[in-house]
């Protein structure tokens, strides 16, 4: 490479000292002679060859320069054409994401649409039931009304006096009982007679009851032969006193209790 440069070289300043000669006889100058002149000529293509190679040189600056631009500006159009691509991929995915963001927004309304119509039909359904089971409710009701009215009327006590007067009548009752066959509390009286009290208070009678007793017992007890088994004494709203007399078989001395003899009532009262 170095022995074409300096072959090139050569040749230049050849030629360069050529056309000093040519440009000097054109201007009509007189031939130059004499050593003193040759190195002038010699100096002179010196100095020019110098500037031809400046001018090489910048010229290959230039050019390389220029190359350099021209590598810049189509770097610089690529990276434009990029930036545009990307800002026209950039548009694609927004008008995408728009659309596909619109279309999911339209599904969720039409999910919120369908789940609240199914809302309200299933809530409708749920009402219209619950309206089905209130009417059954009321109709079982109302059967169970007329029930408790035929009840009342089979069970009605019709009680038309008493030792206190005339109750409500809703509030009429019949309580009954016995005194026991070994519960009897039997108590002599006189001398061929016994007494108990009988407990009623269980019943809740706020009114004096009218009273029916029978004395019942086991064999042989003779108590068909007594006298006083349906005579009340002293009786209120929690208990009546009997008496009873059997001149055929003294019942004192435990004798009534130990035949069992008791005390069997039954009382109609008002308990309000």
């Amino acid at each position: 490479s170095s022995g074409i440069n300096a072959e090139y070289g050569g040749t230049l300043k050849s030629f360069l000292t050529a056309a000093l000669l040519l440009t000097l006889v054109s201007c009509n100058q007189p031939p130059i002679r004499g050593a003193a002149e040759e190195i002038e000529v010699e100096n002179l293509t010196d100095l020019l060859y110098s500037s031809m190679q400046s001018i090489v040189s910048l010229n290959e600056l230039v050019t390389q320069l220029t190359q350099r631009v021209a590598e810049l500006t189509i770097s610089f159009a690529d990276t434009k054409t990029s930036v545009k691509m990307a800002r026209e991929d950039i548009e694609d995915l927004k008008i995408k994401v728009s659309a596909n963001l619109s279309e999911r927004i339209d599904d969720l309304k039409d999910s919120l649409q369908d789940t609240k119509v199914e809302i309200l039909q299933n809530t409708a359904q749920k009402i219209e039931k619950l309206k089905n089971k209130a009417e059954e409710m009321k109709t079982d009701i109302e059967l169970t009304k007329d029930k408790l009215e035929d009840l009342k009327k089979e069970r009605e006590v019709d009680i038309v006096s008493g030792e206190e007067g005339v109750g409500n009548k809703s509030c009429a009752k019949v309580c009954a009982g016995t005194t026991g066959r070994n519960t009897t509390n039997w108590k002599d009286f006189s001398t061929d007679g016994v007494y108990t009290d009988v407990d009623i208070s269980k019943c809740g009678f706020v009114k004096i009851p009218t009273i029916t007793t029978a004395l019942e017992g086991l064999n042989p007890g003779y108590h068909w032969r007594s006298t006083g088994p349906a005579a009340i004494y002293t009786a209120t709203t929690h208990y009546f006193r009997i008496y009873i007399r059997n001149t055929y078989w003294n019942p004192q001395g435990g004798q009534a209790a130990s035949t069992g003899w008791n005390v069997e009532w039954i009382a109609a009262g008002f308990t309000c």
